[in-house]
């Protein structure tokens, strides 16, 4: 999809899976996949979104992310 504004959001025809539990749609201020070799969001932006999230569950899956970036060496 390409971009969008804010405000049209609530007019898309989004399904969501009640029995999955709470759905979160994000609003990106950039499309996340020009960063992405693929067709998700990049590792490096998904670690920034989520770094301040409390849950334990999501901070181990975040440090698994961040060990499995290749980082420049100097």
């Amino acid at each position: 999809m390409g971009t969008i504004y804010s405000n049209e959001v609530k007019n898309l025809a989004i399904e969501t899976n009640k029995y999955a539990g709470d759905n979160v749609i994000e609003i990106w201020r950039y499309n996340p996949k020009r960063l992405s070799n693929d067709e998700y969001v990049d590792k490096l932006s998904l670690y920034l979104l989520l770094k301040n999230n409390s849950d334990e569950l999501v901070q181990n899956e975040l440090e698994q992310i961040i060990n499995d970036i290749q980082w420049l060496e100097e």
